[in-house]
């Protein structure tokens, strides 16, 4: 995005919330937020909050989540989710893990899980089904908000130090089990 794309997005912003009128020292200071993302994606951002009946103008890093958050969900829902899961373990059983042919979003959400746990719910009973999709949803939810969280810290360009504290976060957050693979498709 340049900076003439945002100029004109914060004069958007000014024509659907008029009550409060964004500042020129802040437009400048957002623009590092929104800089690497596309013009469209920050149009089509700013549209959806103002669908979501925000009260007051978003700020560079509201826009810049949402931006993410609609680059991560690409329209994949967790019923599509757990419904792949279940498809998968129903054709390939809980043994075959490396033969799985799964969509993008399964396969680094089931990246993330892991194997044991894919295996765990396949010798689950049938009617233990309902309590396995809570487990696995409260799975997604942290998995989506974790890489949502890391994309927006890589959005923050201020040298090594943020690299650092980014790399250090991960461990801590992932237990060793390393770098969620969608954080870097999310922020490029």
């Amino acid at each position: 995005m340049t900076e003439t794309q945002w100029l004109r997005a914060v004069a958007r912003i000014n024509r659907i919330w008029p009550h409060q009128p964004v500042q020129p020292d802040t437009v400048a200071e957002w623009f590092r937020l929104v800089c690497t993302l596309s013009a469209e994606e920050v149009d089509t951002a700013i549209t959806v909050l103002e669908l979501e009946g925000k009260q007051f103008p978003p700020s560079g890093g509201e826009i810049a989540r949402k931006v993410l958050e609609l680059r991560l969900d690409e329209g994949t829902t967790w019923a599509e989710v757990w419904s792949e899961i279940l498809r998968r373990l129903s054709t390939h059983g809980h043994q075959n893990w490396d033969e799985i042919p799964w969509s993008s979003h399964a396969k680094v959400f089931m990246q993330h899980v892991g194997r044991e746990a894919f295996r765990q719910l396949g010798m689950s009973e049938e009617s233990e089904l309902s309590v396995s999709e809570a487990q696995w949803r409260g799975k997604w939810e942290a998995w989506r908000q974790r890489a949502l969280t890391d994309a927006a810290l890589s959005l923050i360009s201020d040298g090594d130090g943020m690299l650092r504290m980014q790399a250090a976060r991960r461990r801590r957050l992932l237990g060793g089990l390393g770098e969620p693979t969608a954080v870097r498709s999310l922020a490029e």
